[in-house]
């Protein structure tokens, strides 16, 4: 099993929202980057099978973890019951908890935190809103309390409402809007959660666009989340847009591609370039995913293993190399045309900066050149790495790794940058400009492992 001590961490305190509404922060103040794996089934793996999920996750650098709470079989609608067969409920009205069932999930939530990981605890599916319970604006709000009060006290469970919460409608596939009367059933069991919950244990909701839609205005939503899987091509101007809309709030992408599922056709490339979109896009972290991790299907346990999932803690160091809340998505700073976001030949160049200029990152998910205004980094002169985001090195010009920069340049007008050959599919870069008063060697960042 991989081992790593970078990341590693059981210091968990309460996350709160940043002041300017854009980010996530420690009780303490310290930024906060959501770097999230899918494991929606995991209820249903034993103790044993959960430590060695959990363990290879921290290892790899991710910091969240989504699950459910409970789950019922799309097709028959009945409740499926963890490793062991406990179902959830004893009962559906009055809601009593099957102690045997949530005492496992207890192990779960516990062996998350001893592996210093966030549980991102997913209340149900949106199909089950109107159809689990027998008086569902009633039970729903009674099970969401009594599920908050039970995890209130713990500081690293996060709450999201419902999953793919549209699915409400029997006729979702063809129409994703739902109405006043279901977004209500919607709420009973969110305002349960936000009742039975410690203020500081955050609450969002699962779409499959993006909750600012329906929900954005809604008091306990404390951060958007979007989702780009199973979509022709990601379309990451919608995290732009949720990063804009007033009044503030974080915005994440929760679910994209999932790694190797065949029906997407989803290879590690796609996940990173779908994670580097949306965080320089302006979403605050990225939630990876795996096929056969997320319901843990046969083979599973060989899929922790796939490239994405242990390159995406590179996206983690490189913006905690520079751990500032005020990473701007700028669009401005490519001065050439930004390129394609579409499936078959993605070339979308994608930037992002610190407010006070003193670093900036640029994306090209093909390794195309594209040119940049240099006066959006502060100082007189600014140095530049090439960032390789499958492997978390700097190289120079040639391709050759380097502990310095490659180039020293005045911050004015504007330049062109071209990463090092090859380019093409899978050949991704980040350009990194710092002013070179606040600049570090290559070497200090945090990006090796």
């Amino acid at each position: 099993m991989e081992e790593s001590i970078l990341f590693h961490s059981t210091d968990l305190s309460f996350l709160t929202v940043s002041p300017d509404g854009h980010s996530l922060v420690k009780e303490d103040g310290t930024p906060f980057f959501w770097l999230g794996d899918t494991a929606w089934c995991l209820f249903t793996r034993s103790p044993e099978e959960v430590e060695r999920y959990l363990q290879d996750r921290t290892a790899k650098g991710f910091t969240v973890i989504q699950a459910m709470a409970i789950r019922t079989d799309p097709t028959t609608w009945e409740l499926w019951k963890n490793y062991r067969g406990d179902r959830p409920f004893d009962g559906l009205d009055p809601v009593r908890l099957n102690e045997r069932y949530w005492q496992h999930l207890d192990f779960i939530v516990d062996e998350a935190a001893c592996n210093g990981l966030y549980l991102v605890l997913f209340g149900m599916w949106g199909r089950d809103v109107n159809g689990l319970f027998p008086d569902p604006p009633r039970n729903n709000y009674d099970y969401g309390y009594t599920l908050a009060q039970r995890y209130r006290d713990r500081p690293h469970v996060l709450w999201a409402v419902c999953g793919e919460y549209e699915k409400i409608r029997e006729d979702w596939k063809t129409n994703h809007r739902i109405t006043d009367e279901q977004r209500d059933q919607i709420r009973n069991l969110a305002r349960g959660l936000d009742a039975g919950r410690a203020r500081h244990n955050l609450m969002t909701i699962h779409p499959i666009f993006t909750s600012s839609r329906d929900f954005h205005d809604e008091p306990w939503l404390d951060f958007n989340m979007q989702q780009t899987w199973g979509h022709i091509a990601p379309d990451i101007r919608r995290i732009g847009e949720d990063y804009r809309r007033l009044p503030a709030k974080p915005v994440l992408n929760g679910e994209p591609g999932y790694e190797n599922r065949p029906q997407n056709d989803c290879p590690a490339w796609h996940l990173r370039l779908e994670g580097y979109w949306s965080v320089f896009s302006g979403a605050f972290g990225f939630t990876y995913g795996a096929h056969k991790v997320w319901e843990f299907e046969p083979g599973w346990e060989e899929a922790l293993d796939y490239p994405g999932a242990g390159q995406m803690r590179h996206l983690r160091a490189l913006m905690e190399s520079h751990p500032c809340l005020d990473h701007i998505p700028d669009p401005g700073i490519l001065t050439s045309d930004p390129g394609s976001m579409s499936k078959e030949s993605p070339t979308y160049r994608v930037a992002v900066r610190a407010a006070d200029g003193h670093v900036l990152f640029v994306y090209t998910p093909q390794g195309y050149g594209f040119e940049v205004d240099m006066t959006k980094c502060s100082g007189t002169q600014a140095r530049a790495w090439w960032y390789n985001p499958r492997d978390g090195l700097c190289y120079d010009t040639e391709g050759r790794p380097t502990d310095r920069s490659f180039g020293q340049y005045p911050t004015q007008g504007t330049r062109m940058f071209c990463p090092p050959d090859p380019s093409g599919e899978g050949c991704d870069w980040v350009l990194v400009i710092e002013d070179a008063t606040r600049s570090l060697d290559a070497c200090n960042f945090p990006m090796r492992t």
